[in-house]
């Protein structure tokens, strides 16, 4: 009976072994995808940062046209208004009377 245990004892010796390397083998392996994954979601970091900061330059750029623009245009109302002022009246005046005869239908 002894002989028997002591066979019994070096199969699962051997089994556990065995066991024990394969999953260190397979250990290895999540280390390397892991880190091949954490390279990857880098890498996209970085080109996702990259593209926002181009878009950021591109807005900021043409709202600076923009808002250059928008200013020219308001300084050259505001002087056409300081030149002849009836046609600004006019039009506040429309607007008020449009405004006025909408509230008077609800």
């Amino acid at each position: 009976m002894s002989y028997s245990i002591e066979k019994i004892a070096r199969r699962v010796n051997r089994q556990t072994r065995s066991s024990r390397h394969e999953m260190e083998d397979r250990l290895g392996e999540i280390r390397h995808d892991m880190a091949a994954l954490a390279d990857a979601v880098q890498a996209y970091g970085a080109d996702a940062l990259d593209h926002a900061s181009d878009f950021a330059s591109q807005v900021s750029r043409q709202g600076g046209k923009a808002l250059a623009r928008a200013g020219r245009e308001a300084r050259r109302a505001g002087s056409a208004v300081q030149r002849d002022p009836v046609p600004a009246i006019v039009a506040i005046g429309v607007v008020a009377l449009v405004a006025s005869l909408l509230a008077a239908r609800r």
